[in-house]
């Protein structure tokens, strides 16, 4: 039996990504089966959504400076001990695999120490725990793929100056303070959610891609066979189609902002030393923490 005061689907989104909702719901709708049982959160900053007859509720945090700051606004609204996070463009091209994460969400609420179990099946893992490994939180980042979190853990790592790639990259360091086991998926993990899976596109030297239907803020252009072939209408030019750079180095003037080459390197030093001194501090923070 569901109980479903216990879990949350909690649908991350912002009002610019707007387009991906009908698309979203669509395949949620058709593919999600049992999981459509506990209630459906979508975030946003102003605006709300209608789906045909599911029961979405809409949260909105009003535009504020940092993903961060919405999230504590979004998740302080969450009644339930748990949550399904999601992405507004992690389409679900399948069945949800109910059998796979009814297991392993019983196996989580029978371990209160388990606050974070992520569904990518990574390489990068020991398979320590059958199906389903241990991260180590002192390297291994806990990562915004599909996952189920305990919101208060997951309110405990957030920092409201943060975006979210802040989170994902400092949220480790500072999870060690409390005693909270995560866990991910391996290669032998039974997949649960699949979601958009591209090839990695290849922007000069860099591979970007590997998982959802907008990359950089503009589409996957592989999204669009996707509104054709459920029929959903979806206006492109809105936020355009992602193109990459090509193999010989020329710059794509479409996606970001040029700079002289000179500038474009500071900028590049800037982010790469404020990364690295963010995670000192974090760090330094941590040790004290232990005194």
């Amino acid at each position: 039996m569901i109980n479903t005061n216990e879990l949350t689907i909690f649908v991350n989104s912002c009002d610019l990504y707007a387009d991906a909702w009908p698309l979203f719901f669509t395949l949620f709708k058709q593919n999600g089966g049992k999981i459509l049982h506990y209630p459906i959160v979508l975030a946003t900053e102003k605006k709300h959504y209608c789906f045909e007859d599911m029961k979405i509720h809409t949260i909105s945090s009003g535009f504020q400076s940092t993903w961060s700051k919405r999230m504590v606004t979004s998740c302080q609204q969450i009644e339930s001990e748990y949550f399904l996070f999601t992405l507004e463009d992690y389409f679900l091209l399948s069945k949800f695999n109910y059998e796979e994460f009814n297991k392993i969400f019983s196996f989580m609420k029978a371990d209160k120490n388990i606050g974070y179990v992520g569904f990518s099946r990574r390489t990068d893992v020991k398979q320590n725990c059958g199906q389903w490994s241990v991260l180590d939180l002192t390297k291994q980042r806990m990562n915004l793929t599909v996952s189920i979190w305990k919101k208060d853990f997951f309110i405990k790592l957030l920092r409201k100056h943060e975006s979210i790639w802040d989170f994902e990259r400092y949220s480790h360091i500072r999870a060690l303070q409390y005693n909270y086991i995560a866990l991910t998926g391996n290669l032998s993990t039974p997949e649960i959610y699949r979601y958009m899976q591209p090839s990695s596109v290849e922007n000069g030297k860099n591979a970007v891609g590997g998982g959802y239907g907008i990359i950089r803020g503009k589409w996957f252009k592989e999204t669009q066979k996707l509104t054709e072939e459920y029929g959903v209408k979806v206006n492109f030019a809105n936020l355009g189609f992602y193109e990459p750079q090509t193999q010989d180095g020329k710059k794509d003037v479409t996606l970001t902002k040029q700079y002289p080459l000179i500038i474009q390197k500071i900028i590049n030093r800037y982010r790469k030393y404020k990364h690295r001194l963010v995670k000192w501090l974090e760090k330094r923070r941590l040790e004290k923490s232990y005194h």
